[in-house]
């Protein structure tokens, strides 16, 4: 049967991008399909001649094909054009191995080992060299040696089995796989496959190499599947000869339960459902996985607050953003609101005790809480007490780590999931490539989607073209001037949004603005709210969770960052159904302002570096609690956000796990009541407990002793808790870190890492300004961004 992904039409190639792109190219390297990945990567090279992802990659493919000296030309032009990263470093080392220039290898490994960081990758890169030159024993011994070295490591193992199936040994091969297998964690991956599929053929073992093949064919069958699936809809796309056609009708709305019309009517106080709201619903109430993915205005709440009336136990509904929250619960009625409540930071101590108790007693139907709260195990044990029918994600774009909005709490929602049994799960979101929605199923699993249409019919989508600073200013208090009722300005800067104000209000019209630095934004935010402010010159955090359905307009001044960003802040506009215009004003320098503006806010590896030399400076042991705020002010420009995403980025490149948070100490007494495990009469003595008495107990010390987890123990203290074996009261929560061996190629799973990031805010910046410059209709360029064709406008 012919393989779809071996030959995918031009037209569609060049709308593959992103995550879906870096899956695709390893899917082909991993199954040996090197002439396509070569193919495909020089025609992605013809459209973006620039992309030094898409150059290392064909270095990569021809160093594998043995075309070193070509490999060695493509790597020196980057090298002429950026500095050195240590990916680019690695690769030329394999560029000069595959040239058969040995003696240029070995200089190049020693100045490499010299680096304490990168000794056992140029270990191993040796004992490759060795084996290219058919030097079999010497590089035994460099794996050998990088293998005593580093226990835990794959590597070296597998490059050993690779060894043996050259020297025609393929029972030593096995063993060395079969040695991998003995490990408790360990779980063998294709390469593993791979390697003992070789060695039965070698061995003529057609009993162990026929389940091999199958095993492997499952594998890549999987693969491209899914893949085949994600590519569907850009495949379509791709097809030049289709005419354009209005887009089909939506499919009839499923029949609800009376029930949920009356509460339609009597709790909401509405008459009929909007478009795609009782699709979901219908969903939500039989325990179907969901992804929602509507615009702004088109009642994502309704979705999950309707249900949550009907539905016998508590609905959870993570949020961002606590104004989020709040107007939500201001927006309810007050039979809904008496059933509601929230979970957040502005919370005191005693309120917290209260609500909770009152989560677990089953009082409340709709529970809003913050991303953080899922880092607990004493909220999650409260909620598995009151029973959870339903688990929505609200915002859930937060979770992609390449997303602008990125949450790193949004990351543990799977976990969360996990520790609650897997209640049924509603995802919501306005905005969602199909990048997206994959990095969605990977986190939290697959569910169905359902995909509303991006078009808002009373939206007007503009873009005016300046080509100075004064020619925007002219044509911003010109708009201001002629259309009526509420607007939002847009600007990057703090200080743009005062200075524009000012403009603003020089030309006769009421302005203020609204940035994190806004002495009184409350105050700002309600003068607006109530008409007494007509324009608000803001930066692009307001408007998310501001209940204003009558905004008439949005004017963007400065490029913003993604075409989804756009078309999310933009979508605040014309909530209540009326005409608004959404504005872009745009100039020719704008995408390099934007460009060189989000270089300077990225995170580089010399923040990483320093990052983690702080954690390790906090830290007593491999596990231990760490004060992020006191690790933020350790360093240059005391930046939040490089502590929260510098955190998951050590996270993703294996450096570090952060655990569930926990108290470092907990007040403990034992009852009179029989251990409800057989580990539980141990722990309460190692801890020193006694029937009646308090006790302070630090929790990491107690761990260490029993040869637990410290989250697990805590886990445990509240079972046996709900047992009556034991009291449990914890202290302060803190973040729990555990730093683990770093692995040999760090230094090129970060610059890999950081890499990837660039590259996709180059992609962004480009789809951003491609519509900016574009003639075509504005709403089918944004359809078609999103994966959804309309018809001509």
């Amino acid at each position: 049967m012919p393989n779809p992904l071996l030959d995918i039409a031009s037209a569609a190639l060049s709308l593959i991008a992103g995550d879906t792109r870096r899956r695709l190219v390893s899917y082909l390297n991993r199954w040996g399909y090197t002439d396509t990945l070569l193919r495909y990567l020089e025609a992605w090279l013809a459209e973006q001649p620039a992309s030094v992802t898409l150059r290392e990659g064909r270095a990569r493919v021809l160093v594998e094909i043995g075309r070193g000296d070509e490999a060695l030309a493509i790597l020196a032009e980057i090298d002429a054009e950026r500095p050195t990263s240590v990916t680019r470093r690695q690769l030329r080392l394999r560029a000069l191995m595959a040239a058969g220039r040995y003696a240029d290898l070995d200089l190049a490994l020693d100045a490499l080992a010299e680096d304490p960081a990168q000794e056992l990758g140029a270990w191993l890169l040796r004992g490759d060299a060795l084996r290219a030159q058919d030097r079999l024993d010497e590089a035994a011994d460099q794996y050998r040696a990088v293998a005593s070295r580093d226990p835990s490591g794959l590597a070296a193992v597998r490059r050993l089995a690779e060894l043996a199936l050259q020297q025609n040994d393929p029972e030593a091969a096995r063993g060395q796989i079969d040695a991998l297998m003995l490990r408790p964690d360990f779980a063998p991956g294709i390469a593993d496959l791979q390697i003992l599929l070789r060695a039965a053929e070698l061995a003529e073992d057609h009993t162990a190499a026929e389940p091999l093949r199958a095993q492997l064919a499952d594998h890549e069958s999987s693969e491209r599947a899914g893949l085949l699936g994600e590519l569907g809809m850009r495949f379509e796309r791709a097809k030049a000869d289709l005419p354009d056609l209005p887009e089909p009708p939506p499919p009839a709305a499923p029949l609800l339960p009376d029930e949920a019309y009356r509460a339609l009517r009597d709790s909401f106080g509405l008459q009929e459902f909007r478009p795609n709201q009782a699709r979901v619903i219908h969903n939500v109430l039989s325990g179907v996985r969901t992804m929602a993915v509507m615009p702004t205005g088109a009642g994502k709440s309704l979705t999950y607050q309707l249900p949550a009336m009907l539905l016998p136990q508590a609905t959870v509904v993570v949020s961002p953003l606590i104004a989020l929250m709040k107007d939500q619960l201001d927006g309810m009625s007050d039979a809904v609101r008496e059933r509601s409540t929230l979970i957040n930071s502005t919370l005191s101590t005693r309120e917290l005790t209260t609500r909770l108790r009152a989560i677990a007693a089953g009082e409340y139907k709709l529970v809003y809480i913050a991303p953080e709260r899922l880092r607990q195990r004493a909220f999650l044990h409260a909620l598995k007490r009151c029973g959870v029918s339903l688990f929505v994600v609200d915002e859930v774009h937060c979770l992609s780590l390449w997303g602008l909005s990125f949450r790193p709490d949004y990351l543990f929602i799977g976990q969360a999931l996990d520790e609650l049994g897997r209640p049924p799960l509603l995802a919501l979101t306005a905005t969602a490539s199909q990048e997206t929605q994959a990095e969605v199923a990977q986190v939290l699993g697959e569910s169905e989607a359902v995909l509303a249409s991006v078009y808002r019919p009373n939206l007007y989508f503009q873009v005016l073209r300046a080509s100075s600073r004064d020619e925007k200013q002219q044509a911003l208090v010109r708009l201001c001037r002629e259309i009526e009722g509420p607007i939002i300005v847009y600007a990057r800067a703090r200080q743009a949004c005062e200075e524009l104000a000012e403009v603003l209000r020089r030309a006769g019209v009421s302005a203020d603005h609204y940035h994190a630095q806004v002495a009184d934004r409350t105050a700002a935010q309600e003068r607006f709210m109530r008409g007494a402010t007509r324009v608000l010159v803001a930066t692009v955090a307001f408007g998310m969770g501001i209940d204003k359905a009558d905004i008439r307009a949005i004017i963007h001044y400065n490029l913003p960052q993604s075409v989804e960003a756009y078309y999310q802040e933009a979508g605040r506009a014309g909530r209540d159904g009326h005409p608004a215009r959404c504005v872009l004003l745009y100039a020719a320098s704008d995408k390099a302002r934007l460009t060189t503006w989000l270089q300077e806010e990225a995170i580089t590896r010399d923040q990483l570096r320093a990052l983690y030399k702080a954690l390790r400076q906090q830290m007593r042991g491999a596990y231990d609690v760490v004060d992020l705020e006191r690790v933020q002010r350790t360093l240059p420009g005391d930046d939040d956000t490089l502590v929260r995403v510098g955190l998951s980025m050590l996270e993703r490149v294996g450096l570090l796990r952060r655990h569930f948070d926990i108290p470092e100490t907990a007040s403990l007494s034992l009852t009179d009541a029989p251990p409800p495990e057989p580990e539980a009469e141990r722990v309460a003595s190692l801890a020193g407990l006694e029937p009646g008495l308090w006790q302070e107990v630090n929790l990491l010390q107690l761990a260490e002793q029993v040869g637990w987890p410290p989250a697990d123990l805590e886990g445990a203290m509240l079972r046996w808790h709900d047992a009556g074996y034991l009291r449990y009261r914890g202290g302060p929560r803190q973040v729990l870190i555990e730093l683990l061996s770093a692995p040999p190629d760090v230094a090129a799973r970060i610059d890999t890492l950081l890499a990837d990031y660039q590259e996709r805010q180059i992609q962004r910046v480009d789809a951003v300004a491609a519509y900016a410059r574009a003639s075509e209709c504005r709403h089918r360029s944004i359809a078609a961004h999103f994966g959804q064709r309309l018809a001509r406008c």
